[in-house]
């Protein structure tokens, strides 16, 4: 099996569970997105394996090739991705490692600000919050963590 042929084998299982939505409010980029996401952040695409061609996976998944090229596009300013013109996309070096185990922390964050308005804490106390541990640790809301992939 070719490197594309399993990329698009996984794409095409992740997507029958219910991934891609013709229904959905999100579009549809946003949705393939998601569903790649998933999948480089699960394992299931490593560093350097070539994503499909825009307009092959376009065809497979019977969407509009700008559909494919726009969540290319965004997985490669999410730090997911590096595109090369007439080489294609491929998942970045460090994609999967890295930013899952940050990915997770942050949703584990989000998850616990959630709790933490749900319990009656305000917005404005939750910012301070986390202003006060951000200077702390000698930063501010502008400075990055050193060594730190950048969280979008």
């Amino acid at each position: 099996m070719t490197p594309d042929a399993a990329v698009m084998d996984a794409l095409k299982s992740s997507l029958e569970l219910g991934s891609l939505d013709p229904g959905s409010h999100v579009p549809a980029s946003a949705q393939l997105r998601r569903a790649l996401t998933r999948l480089i952040e699960g394992g299931s695409l490593r560093p350097g394996d070539a994503l499909p061609p825009v307009r092959s996976l376009a065809a497979a998944l019977a969407l509009a090739p700008n559909t494919v090229a726009k969540a290319y596009a965004a997985l490669g300013r999410d730090g997911l991705t590096v595109s090369r013109a007439g080489a294609g996309t491929v998942v970045a070096a460090g994609a999967w490692q890295g930013s899952l185990e940050q990915r997770s922390a942050l949703q584990g964050w989000q998850r616990h600000t959630r709790d933490l308005r749900a319990a009656g804490i305000r917005g404005d106390d939750l910012r301070a919050a986390l202003e006060a541990v951000l200077l702390d640790e000698g930063l501010d809301a502008d400075n990055a963590v050193p060594g730190a992939a950048p969280l979008s």
